[in-house]
């Protein structure tokens, strides 16, 4: 992953998670704030309906204050009732559907004096089980005070009465007043009566209330048929200290609460229908201000990205390619000149500067390698002109000592025998028995010195043969340092056997080698002999070194030269050596690898570098340790060719 991808995902990181925080903040802390105060508002609601069904009854009190009056003004003689004020049309202009007149004094309390039910829809009579026509029981429905608490002058029997009350057409408001007037108390000639008005609380009045509290609720009697949530609630809102406020859904809350009955006790389930505003303006704000963070966040992560990408990533991408580009190209001249005086520009400045180094390190390591290897070839070719020199030096010995041994004495004393008779040689031969041997030792001598020069030509034939078997070693040795970079037409075949009577020039008596040479015919190459003769000599030194540790495996070097195509050669050597580990596979032409106790690992890396100098390609290929090794030069046929197939080139290093 590239330096900007994980700055990129840190700061994203980042980022988000600050955003996840004030989110998570926001809506634990923000979110229930506002429904708290979502909670207060719809109780508001709730006390806004409850409120209304108060004025509701207020305002039937004062129907119901106003027709007593009435009906107080209206008495007859012995306190007759004019029934004409509770007419339909009455009873319909004042919203009201009972209204019962019963007498308030005495025994006769309760007793019905007139009485009538509407249906609140048909306007017809209907009748109650909690009004009878005869008599009413005033203390059981709570009707009738009992004491003068709520008058003015705590006189009995004036009190006001209402509320709620539960009947089987539903819950109804009901108001109970007196028909004597405060001020008419003392009058008890006639007694004195009760107007009892009732008010259905229907699905009109509920809407009505609904809009005039600017809430819409419901109403239930709590021992009628309650819907299910409703009912699993009713517990909880009986034994609560104030309203239940039940969640519905995202859209809407349900607010509850009881309202009482003229025996103050729980009758009525009021339920008030509270839209979610406030939380809904809650969460638009918290998504509001999720967007803006976010969007700030955005802002704050693009401008860090630019501000890196500019002054960091950037100066670090051109010092990484650049880094790349020498490591693949190897081309250490290219230079990065980065201006500036941050860190990064005295880091770029510092690379140059050591890759400079690096360059000067480089040819010199490559000098020492060429070196090296032409060294431990001229080793070879020197200990073997030592054991020429050896052989040379026995053979002048021995041809000193045949010419020391000549018979110079004898012949000396037999020509002064013969200087002694010349006068009479004749007679000496013939005659003198020294003369008569002359022939003899004559013959004898003869045959003595022939032996001597024998002898002698046989040892100056040796020391010829020695001398130039060590011109011979010269010559070789002068080949593999002629002149660098002199491109000339090659034999390949040649390039491989005198590479090869190098090396077998440099061969020990421990080098007992089976040499293998399978040619097929290519045509000759326009390259650098020596490059070329340089990296044939180290393969097959390498291959010689490699089996020398092979045990009593057979030693076989093969040679093996193929055409690949119209445009590429190949030259293969291949041994029966140590092998090679799969892991030390890709790293054989790295600069200082080597497994032997005494290399260098310089041979194979100066070998690829110089291949890739004559656009060729060098590969190694093995089945693994003790199972020998192949290495491929892989040389053009033409000036550009086309690069080879893979699986021609095998594991290929080209610097």
């Amino acid at each position: 992953m590239s330096l900007r991808s994980k700055i990129v995902l840190v700061l994203t990181g980042v980022v988000l998670l600050y955003v996840g925080i004030d989110n998570f903040v926001q809506r634990v802390m923000v979110t229930k704030s506002f429904e708290e105060l979502e909670r207060e508002e719809a109780i508001v609601d709730l006390n806004r309906a409850v409120e209304a069904f108060e004025h509701e009854r207020e305002s039937l009190y004062a129907t119901g204050r106003a027709w007593a009056a009435w009906v107080d003004r209206s008495r007859g003689p012995g306190g007759a009732l004019d029934t004409s004020l509770f007419s339909s049309q009455m009873m319909a202009a004042a919203d009201v559907h009972l209204v019962f007149v019963c007498e308030a004094d005495g025994e006769a309390s309760g007793t019905v004096v007139w009485g009538r039910i509407e249906d609140p829809e048909t306007r017809t009579p209907i009748s109650l089980r909690n009004f009878p026509k005869g008599a009413l029981d005033p203390i059981r429905l709570g009707l009738f005070p009992r004491s003068d608490i709520g008058t003015e002058d705590e006189r009995p029997g004036f009190a006001e009465v209402g509320g709620f009350l539960v009947t089987q057409r539903g819950p109804m408001i009901v108001s109970s007043h007196s028909t004597r007037a405060a001020s008419d108390a003392s009058d008890t000639t006639d007694g004195h009566r009760r107007i009892i008005l009732g008010r259905f609380v229907g699905d009109d009045m509920v809407r009505r209330l609904g809009r005039i509290a600017l809430v819409a609720f419901k109403v239930w009697p709590i021992d009628g048929d309650l819907p299910p949530r409703e009912r699993e609630l009713l517990e909880r809102i009986m034994t609560a200290s104030g309203p239940i406020v039940d969640p519905v859904d995202d859209g809407q809350l349900h607010v509850y609460t009881t309202v009482q009955d003229l025996q103050q006790l729980p009758s009525l389930l009021l339920r008030a229908d509270v839209g979610r505003e406030i939380s809904a303006r809650g969460i638009e704000t918290i998504r509001y201000s999720l967007l803006s963070a976010l969007a700030t966040a955005l802002l704050i992560l693009l401008v860090l990205l630019f501000l890196l990408q500019r002054i960091v990533i950037r100066p670090l991408s051109r010092l990484t390619n650049h880094a790349v580009t020498i490591g693949r190209s190897d081309d250490t001249s290219a230079k990065m000149d980065m201006k500036g005086d941050d860190e990064i520009a005295l880091l770029s400045r510092e690379f140059d500067r050591m890759i400079g180094k690096l360059a000067i390190s480089r040819e010199e390591i490559i000098k020492t390698a060429r070196l090296a290897g032409m060294s431990e070839v001229a080793s070879g070719v020197l200990h073997n002109v030592g054991n020429v020199l050896n052989s040379v030096g026995i053979s002048s010995s021995v041809v000193v000592e045949s010419l020391e041994s000549f018979s110079i004495t004898d012949l000396e004393l037999m020509v002064d025998v013969l200087k002694e008779n010349e006068h009479n040689l004749a007679h000496f031969v013939t005659n003198d028995e020294r003369g008569k041997h002359l022939i003899f030792y004559f013959s004898a001598l003869t045959e003595t010195l022939g032996f001597q020069k024998d002898s002698a030509l046989k040892e100056m034939s040796s020391l010829t043969q020695g001398i130039d078997h060590i011109k011979q070693l010269v010559q070789a040795q002068q080949k593999i340092t002629g002149k660098v970079g002199f491109r000339e037409r090659l034999s390949l075949e040649k390039v491989f056997d005198e590479a090869l009577d190098i090396c077998q020039q440099a061969f020990g008596r421990k080098d007992i080698i089976e040499i293998v040479r399978d040619y097929q015919a290519v045509p000759d190459v326009k390259s650098d002999k020596h490059k070329l003769m340089e990296i044939v000599i180290n393969l097959i030194q390498n291959a010689r070194q490699a089996m020398r540790s092979n045990g009593s495996r057979a030693k076989v070097l093969t040679l093996r030269l193929r055409r690949v195509d119209a445009e590429w050669a190949c030259m293969e050597v291949q041994d029966t050596g140590m092998g090679i580990s799969r892991e030390n596979l890709a790293r054989v032409f790295n600069l200082g690898f080597t497994t032997k106790k005494d290399g260098h690992g310089f041979g194979l890396h100066v070998s690829a570098n110089s291949a890739t100098e004559m656009n060729a390609y060098l590969s190694v290929h093995s089945e693994g340790p003790n199972r020998g090794a192949t290495f491929k030069l892989t040389v053009p046929l033409k000036a550009l060719p086309k690069k080879p197939d893979d699986s021609v080139l095998g594991r290929t290093v080209k610097a």
